[in-house]
Formats: C-alpha cells, structure tokens, sequence
C-alpha cells in the first residue's frame, strides 16, 4: 500500500498491479481494496481543459481506474465507490460479451470525463453520471438501467444494444433519436422533452 504513495510512476504502478492481483485472489479483501484503489484516484485528478480536450491521463490513474472496473464480481450485491469528477479520457474497459463485463454497477461518476472511453457491455446499472461527457464514448450493449445521466453530454456516444430502462437522462445533451431506437428504454426512461416529442420515439413506447 506504501507503493501509491510513491514519488515514482513504475512503484505506483506496481503498488496497482499488486492490489489488482489481491482483488482476483482475496474474495474477503475486495471491498477494502477497492476503496484504496478508489481514494487513489480521488487523490490524483487528471485535469481537461476548458475547451473540453482531454489531456493524457496518467498511466498510474489509468491503471488504477481499469483494476477497479474489471474487478470480479465476487460480493452479493454492489457497494457505493466514490469516482466523482475522474478524468478518464479513452479509457478502454470494454468486455467482448456479457460474461466478460466490466462491473461499474452504482459507481458514482458524476461530473466525470469519459470522453472516448471504451465501455462496451460495461454493468453500469445504477450508475451515477450526471453531468458526465460521454462525448464519444463506446456504450454499445451496457447496461445503464436506473442509470442518472442528468445533464450528461452523450453526443456522438455509440448507442446499439444500450439498455436504458428506467433511467433519467433529463437535460442530457447529444442525443439522437436514431441512435436511441438502437438501444432498449421504457416507460419509465426520462429523455429530454424534445426526444419524446418525437413520433418516432413515442411509436416506439406505444410498441
């Protein structure tokens, strides 16, 4: 644990891989290491710059952020992790099916950048986005069910297979009704008032 606080990138980076090596072999000492894990992050923000482009985020940060998503869902129901306003630009968490999701399921991200990130087939149900840029962002097959994306920008997001059920995307911005028919949502799914405006959309709820 001393390694994250080391003043030199390859000792942090072996600290991560060690705990990422505890998450997949101590059951018992998952919920403690991934809270470690999430202070680190909190502890070392990458900023983007007002023109919304996002710098390189740090190897360390970046490693730290992947341990955490793609940690084995081992407990019997997910637990709170504290992730507000990460800059995680392009990060790549995406799973080839179901089986091999990444679990970000009720992980607060509120305000964070995840502009361009990879995050197809990613649990993210229960998450908390608002205000997040997704701008770009991989979201093929995720599940973001009781997701809150209030004010999240999702322009140009990757939508095919999403699962938006029930989810609050009040204020969301970027959202484009064709991109939205390819994913899943209900009744219950808030969208903004001019996508529900949309005879399409309101075809599709009728369905």
């Amino acid at each position: 644990m001393q390694l994250l606080a080391s003043e030199h990138l390859t000792e942090r980076l072996g600290g991560i891989y060690a705990l990422e090596r505890i998450l997949y072999d101590s059951p018992r000492d998952q919920f403690t290491v991934t809270k470690l894990l999430a202070a680190f992050l909190r502890q070392h923000p990458t900023a983007c710059a007002e023109d919304h482009q996002c710098g390189v985020v740090a190897e360390d940060v970046m490693a730290a952020f992947v341990a955490i998503a793609r940690r084995p869902r081992r407990l019997d129901r997910a637990f709170s992790i504290n992730l507000r306003e990460l800059k995680v630009c392009g990060a790549e968490v995406y799973g080839y099916d179901e089986e091999s999701q990444a679990d970000l399921e009720s992980v607060d991200l509120d305000g964070a950048c995840l502009k361009g990130a990879d995050l197809e087939f990613a649990n993210m149900c229960g998450a908390g986005l608002d205000g997040a840029n997704l701008e770009g962002a991989i979201l093929d097959g995720v599940n973001l069910a009781v997701a809150k994306l209030r004010g999240a920008n999702l322009k140009d997001a990757h939508l095919s297979r999403v699962n938006l059920s029930s989810a609050d995307l009040t204020d969301a911005t970027g959202l484009e009704v064709e991109s939205l028919l390819a994913g899943d949502f209900n009744l219950h799914t808030k969208f903004p008032p001019e996508i529900m405006q949309d005879e399409r959309m309101k075809k599709r709820l009728s369905e």
